[in-house]
């Protein structure tokens, strides 16, 4: 799927590039939605609709500023260009969750000589397709070197919202819990269990320990969760509740009798007693 996906996007590149100074805007606008519509419902990765709006606009202004500073300097030629072409950034944005994902990880050098590089050659190969005239070679190059090594980077920061991650890491309240567990997973690759296991997450009502238990649910895979407060389940998920107190081993020993023989288990619940307890 994804090497469809890239042939879609350079196809719809060419186009954009090739013949967007003799189709009109609407047509040509209407053909960028398309492409980013497609794009949308064949992507392995599911974002909101609003979201994913959002960033195609962000991303169509931050072509306007790149191509409005050319423009406006006169590094290229004002006559030959045409607005159009900026259809080709929202298109950029595609390229992001399912091919771009990994180089979040790599060395911020790396990232920028990616950014610069890339950059670099899709314009040059706007221009010896004819779609710009440049007036200033030097000029040119090094401000699209250096636009693009700045803006690759920070893009594939506020796409993946890492930033923001960093931040909620380094508060520790938001790292240790359900939010962060969610956050870090998307690191690391799944883990297929056999549908026929039986499994139970204790402390699984809340936190951590239910996000753990939603993974399970959603490879439908039977997993029991243990609570002390069932409140906090929706109606489905409270046919898989199990009462226990980790702190009474007469609650352990009455679950253990009244349970399913079980493949896994997963020891998340815990706690910071304010005093020391022996039991």
């Amino acid at each position: 799927m994804k090497f469809l996906k890239i042939i879609i996007l350079q196809v719809s590149w060419f186009i954009i590039v090739l013949y967007g100074s003799n189709i009109s805007t609407l047509n040509i606008y209407a053909f960028s939605a398309f492409i980013l519509f497609i794009n949308y419902k064949i992507s392995s990765y599911k974002i909101s609709k609003s979201k994913y709006l959002k960033l195609s606009i962000l991303f169509y202004t931050i072509g306007v500023i790149h191509d409005g500073i050319l423009l406006k300097m006169e590094i290229i030629n004002t006559e030959r260009y045409t607005w159009n072409y900026l259809c080709v950034w929202p298109i950029f944005y595609c390229y992001y969750e399912d091919l771009f994902k990994k180089f979040i990880y790599i060395n911020p050098f790396l990232q920028i000589l990616i950014g610069g590089l890339g950059g670099v050659l899709s314009y040059d190969a706007a221009i010896r397709l004819g779609a710009l005239e440049v007036n200033s070679t030097t000029i040119f190059y090094t401000y699209v070197f250096c636009f693009w090594g700045v803006f690759f980077p920070i893009s594939i920061q506020f796409d993946h919202n890492s930033l923001l991650f960093k931040l909620l890491d380094k508060s520790i309240i938001f790292n240790f819990d359900k939010t962060g567990f969610i956050r870090h997973s998307e690191k690391y690759s799944s883990y297929e269990l056999d549908r026929h296991s039986i499994g139970l997450v204790t402390g699984g009502t809340s936190g951590i320990g239910n996000a753990i238990f939603e993974i399970f649910k959603e490879q439908n895979v039977k997993c029991y969760i243990t609570g002390r407060d069932i409140s906090k389940l929706n109606n489905e998920d409270k046919l898989y509740f199990k009462k226990l107190d980790l702190l009474n081993f007469d609650s352990i020993k009455k679950m253990a009798k009244n349970i399913d023989k079980l493949d896994f288990i997963i020891l998340n619940a815990g706690g910071m007693p304010n005093q020391f307890e022996q039991n």
